[in-house]
């Protein structure tokens, strides 16, 4: 019979639902919650949960994920006792370690949809689970690169509007969505050069990968699924 540990790494691989969530959570605590130093350290907390959770689900070599918790929780610890201590030197830091777990889960999830994909030969709910991580990740990572980009600039990045992490962030989908409701408009050209990019990009996604997916869902993919291995005979 199974292990316990084996059932839960077999239930949890490639299950992307969690991840999701833990995103989504993400997004609606940094527009609703204040932009202080305990809010953002929640911030770290669930973006690395959100690492974690994307490894598990990748199915990652169990080494690195350990090693990712460490981390995880050292970046945490730090983000912490700097912004009680120096609240100047722990915002910057913050947004910095925002910005670098954000950009790392992506990557591993692509790793994770491939392998997937390769395993099952199918396109599942899953996979457009993962795929849709990835495109709310998108957004927070422009929302992290514009908090960065604004942290370094001596002149505000709005015309109109205050460098918050919720304004970012509602900024980044805003663009990513091409919504364009008008009232937060990067002053500078980095600011301009970064939205640009962002709204390609999405639309790019959306028309292309999100819906290649959902309109593939349950069809079988060209890629061979790889056979499964059997465990070997006892003599």
């Amino acid at each position: 019979m199974k292990s316990v540990a084996a059932r839960y790494q077999h239930y949890i691989v490639h299950r992307y639902g969690v991840c999701l969530m833990l995103i989504l959570t993400s997004i609606v605590v940094q527009i609703a919650a204040p932009d202080t130093e305990g809010g953002r350290v929640l911030v770290v907390v669930l973006y690395g949960l959100t690492l974690i959770s994307a490894m598990r689900a990748a199915d990652s070599p169990r080494v690195l994920v350990r090693i990712a918790r460490v981390v995880v929780v050292v970046l945490i610890l730090a983000s912490a006792g700097l912004s009680l201590g120096t609240p100047d030197v722990g915002e910057h830091a913050t947004r910095i370690t925002t910005l670098i777990l954000v950009v790392i889960a992506p990557v591993v999830i692509v790793r994770g949809l491939i392998r997937h994909g390769l395993e099952e030969g199918v396109v599942t709910v899953q996979t457009m689970f993962g795929v849709l991580c990835l495109y709310l990740l998108l957004g927070l990572a422009f929302a992290s690169t514009y908090n960065v980009v604004g942290a370094l600039e001596a002149a505000p990045f709005f015309v109109e509007g205050k460098n918050t992490t919720s304004n970012f962030l509602f900024f980044s989908f805003s663009t990513m969505t091409t919504t364009g409701y008008g009232n937060l408009i990067p002053a500078e050209g980095p600011g301009k050069a970064l939205a640009t990019l962002e709204s390609l990009l999405g639309q790019v996604y959306l028309v292309t990968v999100v819906a290649t997916i959902v309109g593939n869902l349950g069809r079988k993919t060209k890629i061979k699924a790889r056979p499964k291995k059997r465990p070997a005979k006892s003599r």
